[in-house]
């Protein structure tokens, strides 16, 4: 009976190892194989599971996909051709899933998004190359919705305005670049509706337009 035990957990232990191996094996990009959409290494025919790592890449930081059955789950970095990040994120079963955060050549982030099985859900952040907040709001099932707002890369703002469907949908306001209001509207369903205002830099009230929908 011991002889018996200790057999069977001989067969338990190269199993688990087995398995974390396969999960865990890293390769070379060169090695990569693509066909019908699936990934696989170049003297094998069974989809892989696994890192790619380009190698030969020259840069603080190599570019990775990671792979489950050949198709995209996990962790993804991109570069660009001279070496700099261009974007991480995750997939999930060959959807974006979860954060993607994209940057600029001098290593700024650009743009933070959410993703749920490939489509942009929640919150959208996007920034200028200075660092100053470009854009913000949120996604619903790929689509804009609610209050967005844009910037200049001064900072001063320069459109407030809201979304449903992704379509403008709600109170707008457009501002000159040193802060003061510029034009000031409604859409509904995408179309001007509504009382329509248009102001001077000094902000005197220079005419207003009347449009309906």
């Amino acid at each position: 009976m011991k002889i018996l035990l200790i057999f069977i957990t001989s067969i338990l232990i190269v199993s688990c190892t087995t398995t974390t191996t396969k999960e865990s094996q890293t390769n070379d990009f060169s090695m990569k194989k693509t066909q019908n959409g699936i990934t696989y290494l170049s003297d094998s025919n069974s989809p892989y599971t696994g890192v790619l790592v380009n190698n030969s890449f020259v840069g603080k930081v190599k570019p990775k996909s990671t792979y489950s059955d050949g198709i995209l789950h996990g962790e993804i970095v991109k570069c660009y051709d001279d070496g700099p990040l261009r974007a991480t994120g995750n997939y999930k079963s060959g959807e974006k899933n979860g954060v993607w955060k994209s940057y600029y050549r001098n290593g700024q982030i650009s743009n933070k998004e959410f993703f749920k099985d490939g489509l942009l859900n929640g919150d959208w952040i996007s920034y200028y190359d200075n660092g100053m907040l470009k854009s913000k709001g949120k996604y619903l099932n790929g689509k804009r919705t609610g209050p967005w707002e844009f910037y200049y890369d001064n900072g001063k703002l320069n459109i407030s305005t809201s979304y449903a469907d992704d379509e403008l949908h709600g109170p707008y306001l457009f501002h000159y670049r040193h802060g003061t209001k510029q034009i000031e509207g409604y859409y509904k369903n995408g179309i001007k509706n509504n009382i329509w205002k248009f102001y001077s830099p000094d902000g005197t009230l220079i005419k207003t337009v009347k449009t309906s929908y």
